[in-house]
Order: structure tokens, then C-alpha cells, then sequence
């Protein structure tokens, strides 16, 4: 049987395209496209971005992606599981749990409490102040002192409700 790449080269060939413009529209580094046609997995990072750029690929050249999944699936079937942690031959270093400290927590709490009540205050303060040290604005006054002509004043007069 062809292998994979093989497949996958045969069909780009047959379809004119070149290997830089499949990189291009699959958005697969031609490095990598290059690795599956030569079938070297070993320059790919893992087995499931072989399998997810062979798809692509696949479904770019218009290819029955069935057939191509089930000679995937029986390579990659052939592969060596990868081993458990403590299989590879690196032993297992126990680790001492996390101790949480909870004896100041309520310190930290009247802190936090105690922050936000200043900021409250703080914030209080300032728009007190702000709020005092605007000029109080008499409208009428300031419309009779103003350029405008005698018909805006009274109109603006008639809509305060002053006079």
C-alpha cells in the first residue's frame, strides 16, 4: 500500500500546485508539509500535529480524508505509548504540600475592610469639596447681564419660572 505522504504528493502533483502554495493556504510551514510527504514524523512536533496537518492537507487537495484517517490510524497505531511519569527512567520527587496560613487571615481581613473604608471616606471628602467650591449660578442674574437681546432673556425668564 502507498504510505500517506506518498498519497498526499501524488494528489498535489496531479493538481499542479506547488508545495509553497499549499503552505500558503493550508498555513502549515513547508518544513512541515515537506516531513509528511518524505513520511518523517520525526520532524513534526508530536503525532497530533501529524494527524491534524495530514487532514488538512488532506481536505485542501480534496482527498477522501476516510481512507487517509484509516492509514493514519494504523501508523500511528504501530507508535510506542508514551510513557507514564516514573516509566521514563526520571524518578518521582515527592513534594511537601503547600502549609496555608491561616492564622493572620482575619488580619487581613480588617486590613482590607479598613482600606476600603478609607478610599470610601477619601473619595467622600474630595466630592465634598469639589462640590462646595463650585459658584452657585443664578440664572436670571446672569441672563440680564448678558449680551443676549431682550426676547431670549424673557424667554429664558418664562422657563425658569423666575422673573
Amino acid at each position: 500500500m502507498v504510505s500517506v505522504g506518498e498519497t498526499l504528493r501524488r494528489a498535489r502533483l496531479e493538481q499542479g500546485l506547488d508545495l509553497s502554495a499549499v503552505a500558503a493556504q493550508t498555513k502549515i510551514n513547508q518544513r512541515f508539509l515537506e516531513a509528511i510527504e518524505a513520511d518523517n514524523r520525526q520532524t513534526l512536533p508530536s503525532s497530533f500535529f501529524y494527524r491534524s496537518f495530514v487532514e488538512q492537507y488532506a481536505r485542501l487537495l480534496s482527498l477522501d480524508t476516510r481512507e487517509i484517517n484509516a492509514e493514519l490510524d494504523r501508523v500511528l497505531a504501530a507508535d510506542a505509548p508514551l510513557p507514564l511519569p516514573g516509566q521514563d527512567g526520571n524518578p518521582i520527587h515527592r513534594v511537601a504540600p503547600l502549609r496555608v496560613r491561616r492564622r493572620f487571615a482575619w488580619v487581613r481581613a480588617l486590613g482590607s475592610i479598613a482600606s476600603l473604608a478609607l478610599v470610601v471616606l477619601g473619595c467622600a471628602a474630595i466630592y465634598s469639596w469639589w462640590h462646595d467650591g463650585r459658584l452657585p449660578v443664578d440664572l436670571p442674574a446672569l441672563l440680564r447681564g448678558s449680551i443676549a437681546s431682550p426676547g431670549v432673556v424673557e424667554a429664558a425668564l418664562k422657563r425658569t419660572g423666575s422673573r
